[in-house]
Parts: structure tokens; C-alpha cells; sequence
């Protein structure tokens, strides 16, 4: 019933926000290349797409991804470019710290890996970017999850985390606006544990995983992901308040920093206007992230999840209630696509069964997509209107928590015709659909929406499907490593990141290929 209300509520006063944010986003092992250089160490991520493993498109690695390890520069100069004025970023774990064991979970400061960050938080500040740093973006130290069995250990990882985060908080704190502890729970809990198409590979398919159990793994990883996030955001506020009160070392310096999750979901949009298509798509939503941010903000599960899984879902603690409940500043939100969803009573066949709902990118009764296809991603459709609804779906449960787009992009194939890369009109298209529609929604009633990162600066290693599709809003040959900006980029610098507030209706009309093209060939 709360999407039928939800659907009735957006009646507020026109409301624009005096300011609004900008940025473009990337990740650590995406771009960074130099996997094994000045100490750092295998994660999950290395191991899995090792080329013998056939686990990534054309067995391609994080090697040599964007080299940005050295090139972090050109990325300066990029987003300078741009006219943006926030980046977020993601930290390499295994760069930081190694070694962490259950009697001695501190591990190892590989200070090598500190310095380097710290050079580059650096250069970024004094070329006026705020950062938004992500402390765990899929890459999970390999050693933790051959000894410990990483986020399957409830008791282990989240110490671990904690002790990681608490040296980034302390060598990276001066330089940091917002912080992201897990980077989309989700992905890893069904892309990890139940298709085993993501590091560490876990599924119930012995001709494909060689481990797994896709009915019970995967609440066990949930419960994992919030406890480390609650131990991270525990570690968090102590380091604030050691700045408050004054009595930090030396070397602490004090600075304006928030914190919270990473959670990413597709919008439900219901099949039919009956009541099970409408709850089986809120259900949808639960299954995806609500079954994250309901323990954080209320320390319950959410009831649906509760009946759907039953005894598989592990139960949270008094404790557990008092390190994960309040664990938030700031709600950071993914957001791709959205899928028609429909009531089911299937029975005993894992997650979507524990949720009673299908989902479905296309109309079941003639196949009708939801929204424009991308060319290079069966799972990615252009649709702005779920953005606005999901964002004002969580304006209505969460009233007084800020939101910030963290992720919200388009992927193009691979081509080895630079004009054809350079001239992304779908992309831009996305951008438009995508920024026009919460525009409208701000100014409608979601105004906890205050700020959003485009996914992604430039073209990258994306997981399993390696080189093979692009997000990049500037192109990167990965051979001579020549960036260059691409339609989408230019559109957004003239059109929406050249000012600190939200753009005027209606958008920009995005130029056409034929335009584009003849632009560049002059």
C-alpha cells in the first residue's frame, strides 16, 4: 500500500534549491591499473579475473584498466574541464593495509599505498574538487576471503573493515567530504552469491561455481555488509569526536566530512494498477535495498523480507541493533534502469520466490521494453521516470535524509571507430532523461536530492564484462591510454556542470549523430 500512497503524494509547492552539486565518478580497481605496485596485494577481484578463469569478457584483467595510478593528473585536468566541482573515488583496500589476521586484525599500514593517496587527495583540493571517497568498492582483500571466507565471516570481516576504515579516516580525513562505506551491497549479494558472475563467484551451478548455496549465502553476506558498515560508521563518529573535542593527535586534523551506504536498486514499476502488482513491486524494491536501509534507519528488518525468508535470515541483535541503527548522514544512491514487476507464488526456488514477485525488462504479454536498450548491456534501459519515483519514494519513507546520486550512467559497445565512440548521443540522451527527470522531481517534492555523480569520468575495466561496453564520459584508448571527450562530456559541461544549481526546464536537445559528427570532422 505505501506505493499507492506514494503515488498520490507528490502534491508539494514547486520548490528549486539554492544550490546543487556536480560530479563524475570512478573506481579504484576500474581505473587504477599498477595492481601489484608499492605493495599492494590481490583482492577477490584479481583472483577472479584471472584469464584462465574465463570470468571476464576476452579474459581481460584491472591490468592496465586507465593507469590512472599515474595518470590521476590527466584526470584533473579532465574534471577541471568539465567544470565539475566533486569526484568520487574509491580507495584500493589492499593498498592501505595487508596482513590483518584474527589476532592481529589492525594488519600492516602499507604506507607506500598512504602516500600515494594522500598525493593525489592533495592535487585534487587544490584544484578545488571535494572528494567523496568509497571505502569498499567490490575489491575485498583475497587473502580475508581465502582465510576467513571474507563476507560469509559475520564476526571477522566487520572487524577487519573497521580497523581499515579507521586508518583511512586518519591518514585521509583532511582531504575527504563524504565518505561511502560499501560500494552497492546488493551487487555483491546477487551478482556474488546467487549468479556468481562477480567475485568471489558463488553459486548453486556446479558446471560454473565451485561453491555456493544461492537459498542462504546471500542473507548471510547482507548481514556481513551491515555490520561492516555499521563498524566503519562506529569507527567514523569516534574519529569525529575526537576532533569536537579537541583531543587529537597531532596529525589528526579536523574536517567537515558525512558518511553512509552505497545502495543501488532498479525502480519496480508495477505491471497492472492491481494491489499484488503494486506490493509485489514495492516488495521488488525491499529485496534490492530497503532490506539494507530499513535496519539502518530502523533497526528492523523489514517485515517482507522476514516472512519471505524466514529462518535463513539472520537474526539481528540487541548489539547489532546498537551498532547499525543511526548509521547514516547521508543516503548515497545507484541508480541504472527499472523493471516491470508482477506478483508470484512461485515457491522454493531462492530469492524472487522469497519475494513473490517476476521482473522483467520487457512487457510479458508483447514484449515491449521498458524504456530505450542499450546496445552493449541487456540489463540497462534508458528510464528517467524511475529515478523521479524511486527518489520520491524515498523522500516519502526517509522525509529528513539527505540523498546524493552516487552512480547514474550509460554503457555503448566497444568499437574500434573513434568517431563512433566520441559521438554518444545515447549516452547523452541518458544524461538528459536521467537529469531532467529529477530536476522535475526536486522541484516537485524531493528536495533531499541535493547532489549527483555521473557514472562514469571516463571509459573503464567494468567487472565481468571487462573492455566490451563503455561508460566513460571521455573516451580511453587503453593501448596509448589517449583520453579524449566525448559528445556526452560536452553536452553536460555546457548544459548542466557549469553551474552549482539545478538547470532550467526543459533540457537541451542532445545534437544528433550526423550533427556531432559533422562537428568533429570540422
Amino acid at each position: 500500500m505505501i506505493l499507492s500512497l506514494l503515488l498520490c503524494l507528490i502534491a508539494a509547492q514547486a520548490h528549486k534549491p539554492d544550490t546543487f552539486f556536480w560530479g563524475t565518478a570512478t573506481a579504484a580497481y576500474q581505473i587504477e591499473g599498477y595492481t601489484d605496485a608499492e605493495g599492494r596485494q590481490p583482492s577477490v577481484w584479481d583472483t577472479f579475473a584471472e584469464p584462465e578463469k574465463h570470468h571476464v569478457q576476452k579474459n581481460a584483467t584491472g591490468d592496465p584498466a586507465d593507469e590512472d595510478y599515474v595518470r590521476y593528473p590527466e584526470s584533473i585536468q579532465l574534471l577541471t574541464d568539465m567544470g565539475v566541482s566533486s569526484y568520487r573515488m574509491s580507495l584500493s583496500w589492499t593498498r592501505i593495509v595487508n596482513n590483518q589476521t584474527e589476532e592481529n586484525p589492525k594488519g600492516t599500514v602499507n604506507f607506500q599505498g598512504v602516500n600515494h593517496y594522500i598525493t593525489l587527495m592533495k592535487a585534487f583540493n587544490a584544484a578545488n574538487i571535494s572528494l567523496a571517497v568509497t571505502l569498499w568498492h567490490w575489491d575485498t582483500p583475497n587473502d580475508l576471503e581465502e582465510k576467513y571466507g571474507g563476507f560469509l565471516n559475520s564476526d571477522l570481516l566487520p572487524i577487519f573493515f573497521g580497523e581499515y576504515a579507521t586508518y583511512c579516516y586518519y591518514f585521509f580525513g583532511p582531504y575527504v567530504r563524504y565518505w561511502a562505506t560499501l560500494n552497492e551491497a546488493y551487487t555483491l549479494f546477487s551478482a556474488g552469491y546467487i549468479a556468481g558472475v562477480h567475485a568471489p563467484g558463488h553459486c548453486d551451478d556446479r558446471s560454473r561455481c565451485p561453491k555456493g548455496d544461492s537459498k542462504t549465502e546471500p542473507y548471510q553476506v547482507l548481514y556481513t555488509q551491515l555490520k561492516a558498515h555499521g563498524h566503519a560508521v562506529k569507527k567514523f563518529r569516534s574519529w569525529q569526536k575526537l576532533c569536537a573535542d579537541g583531543e587529537h593527535k597531532p596529525n589528526y586534523q579536523c574536517h567537515e566530512s558525512e558518511i553512509g551506504i552505497v545502495l543501488n536498486a532498479d525502480w519496480g514499476e508495477p505491471y497492472t494498477d492491481s494491489d499484488e502488482d503494486r506490493q509485489a513491486a514495492y516488495r521488488f524494491m525491499v529485496f534490492q535495498n530497503f532490506m539494507y536501509f530499513e535496519p539502518i534507519y530502523t533497526g528492523k528488518w523489514p517485515q517482507s523480507l522476514v516472512d519471505g525468508v524466514g529462518d535463513r535470515l539472520p537474526t539481528l541483535t540487541d548489539d547489532d541493533v546498537k551498532l547499525i541503527k543511526g548509521s547514516y548522514d547521508v543516503y548515497f544512491q545507484n541508480f541504472y534502469t527499472s523493471q516491470y514487476v508482477r506478483a508470484s507464488d512461485k515457491k522454493d526456488c531462492g530469492y524472487s520466490c522469497d519475494g513473490q514477485f517476476e521482473s522483467s525488462h520487457n512487457r510479458w504479454d508483447n514484449g515491449e521494453p521498458i524504456g530505450p536498450a542499450s546496445k552493449a548491456n541487456n540489463w540497462l534501459f534508458s528510464t528517467g521516470f524511475g529515478l523521479q519515483k524511486f527518489q520520491s519514494l524515498l523522500t516519502f519513507k526517509y522525509p529528513k535524509v539527505k540523498i546524493i546520486v552516487t552512480e547514474n550512467g550509460w554503457g555503448d559497445p566497444d568499437s574500434d571507430d573513434l568517431l563512433e565512440m566520441l559521438t554518444d548521443v545515447d549516452r547523452c540522451n541518458y544524461y538528459r532523461e536521467n537529469i531532467g527527470n529529477l530536476t522535475e522531481g526536486v522541484q516537485n517534492g524531493n528536495k533531499n536530492v541535493v547532489g549527483y555523480f555521473a557514472w562514469s569520468l571516463m571509459d573503464n575495466f567494468e567487472w565481468a564484462d571487462g573492455y566490451t561496453t563503455r561508460f566513460g564520459s571521455t573516451y580511453v584508448n587503453y593501448t596509448s591510454q589517449e583520453r579524449v571527450p566525448k559528445l556526452s562530456f560536452n553536452w553536460l559541461r555546457d548544459n548542466i556542470f557549469s553551474s552549482s544549481k539545478l538547470p532550467d526546464l526543459p533540457l537541451p536537445e542532445c545534437p544528433s549523430v550526423e550533427e556531432y559528427k559533422a562537428f568533429l570532422k570540422n
